[in-house]
């Protein structure tokens, strides 16, 4: 029971700090915000994954974020870039930044594509590790294939190395 009650509170403080950032952000949250909600939400994966496979489902709730990480990552290694140093890369970066999009337009895409991918991953669960594991595949060239065109349109013209 106490651990519904983190949970609900978490949530609620999100909820509460949502209409400070809706439109225009007021309200920076940080690294040390996002990485306090992604130990939180490890945290409840740890707690509620009965097996390895129900894990990997659980998490791929946060898949888009998890793969725009590590595409990013790659590009900056790529470029020789040093991963210590601040940067504007990221996908959402790159859409806000260079395309002009809306923040809260962002979002909800953000949260469009993590619900779907998250959700498709808990219905395949009972079809077994091979099911999950290639849908996620597919989920994670398919977001790959997606990065690479927007960083590609993002550089044209520019002469910055996005790609």
């Amino acid at each position: 029971m106490p651990f519904s009650y983190l949970t609900v509170c978490i949530a609620l403080a999100c909820l509460g700090y949502l209409p400070f950032n809706m439109f225009r952000a007021k309200v920076f949250m940080g690294d040390v915000g996002s990485i306090l909600l992604g130990f939180v939400f490890a945290g409840h994966v740890t707690i509620l994954a009965t097996d390895l496979l129900e894990m990997v489902c659980l998490v791929a709730l946060l898949f888009p974020f998890y793969v725009d990480e590590l595409t990013t990552m790659v590009v900056r290694l790529w470029n020789g870039e040093n991963l210590l140093h601040s940067h504007r890369r990221h996908l959402y970066q790159l859409l806000a930044n260079h395309f002009g999009i809306p923040h809260w337009k962002i979002t909800l895409f953000y949260g469009t594509v993590q619900f779907l991918i998250g959700v498709v991953a808990l219905i395949a669960y009972p079809y077994g590790a091979k099911t999950v594991l290639i849908y996620l595949a597919l989920c994670f060239i398919g977001f790959t294939v997606l990065t690479a065109h927007i960083r590609k349109r993002a550089t044209i013209g520019k002469g910055v190395g996005l790609l």
